[in-house]
């Protein structure tokens, strides 16, 4: 819709979502080098993303700390 002239407010009435969230799909996932919005890429910076999160998202259970709480949950104490 973009490339055939499309608004992003056109866009979102469409679909029935918020403009910006058209505007910031276009921005996050256009082509590095091109600038364009090419879906299967869009997908595909999103699965990077997606997989460079979930690897950061455990920092600060160490294993050390994991090992902890495991043995005072298994003496019943509360995981608060």
């Amino acid at each position: 819709m973009k490339v055939v002239g499309y608004k992003n407010h056109e866009i979102a009435k469409k679909i029935n979502i918020h403009p910006l969230t058209i505007g910031r799909e276009l921005k996050r996932n256009s082509g590095k080098t091109t600038g364009s919005y090419i879906p299967i890429w869009a997908d595909n910076y999103a699965k990077d993303r997606r997989v460079t999160q979930s690897k950061n998202a455990n920092k600060k259970l160490t294993k050390e700390l994991q090992i902890l709480v495991e043995k005072y949950l298994k003496k019943d104490w509360s995981p608060e």
